[in-house]
């Protein structure tokens, strides 16, 4: 299974906004009082409950692939053969947050959707950006920009939404 490894500040964060069981807090809390005092926490992601993981994509400290791991885990993605483009298309999200951590999993370096130019569809690439609201260390995305490149030839078309 995936390990995870995460900073305690960013951990603890989450666990302030998860609505958790207590048996569930017993145990993330067991989790930070065996790790070391200071410094990130490795875990398998198996061991976070469900509302910790969503708590941990609204926070835009978390780096690409570790949100690509929580994503794999939360919507029942097999890591095998990377993720399926069709299952990440029709993935049901409830806020712009999930909608950008979905779609950061098909990654940023290869054509990963089409965009319709003059009566034609082109591959392209998107990427996504998280915004977020850094008043007071509050570290929550608010929402997504998503940039896109279209290259024709030697040239590469920029574009952002």
């Amino acid at each position: 299974m995936a390990k995870l490894r995460i900073g305690r500040e960013v951990l603890k964060s989450a666990l302030e906004r998860a609505v958790l069981s207590e048996s569930e807090r017993a145990g993330i809390e067991r989790l930070l009082s065996g790790a070391v005092a200071k410094g990130p926490i490795t875990t398998e992601v198996t061991h976070l409950p469900q509302a910790c993981l969503k708590a941990l994509l609204d926070d835009s400290r978390l780096s690409p692939n570790r949100r690509a791991v929580i994503v794999m885990h939360v919507h029942g993605m097999s890591s095998v053969v990377g993720p399926q483009r069709e299952y990440v298309y029709n993935t049901t999200v409830a806020n712009p947050v999930e909608f950008g951590s979905s779609f950061a999993m098909l990654g940023a370096k290869t054509r990963n959707t089409e965009l319709f130019v003059n009566g034609r569809w082109y591959p392209i690439t998107l990427n996504v950006q998280f915004l977020n609201d850094t008043r007071e260390g509050n570290y929550l995305s608010k929402g997504e920009l998503l940039h896109g490149t279209l290259s024709l030839c030697e040239t590469a078309f920029g574009f952002s939404r």
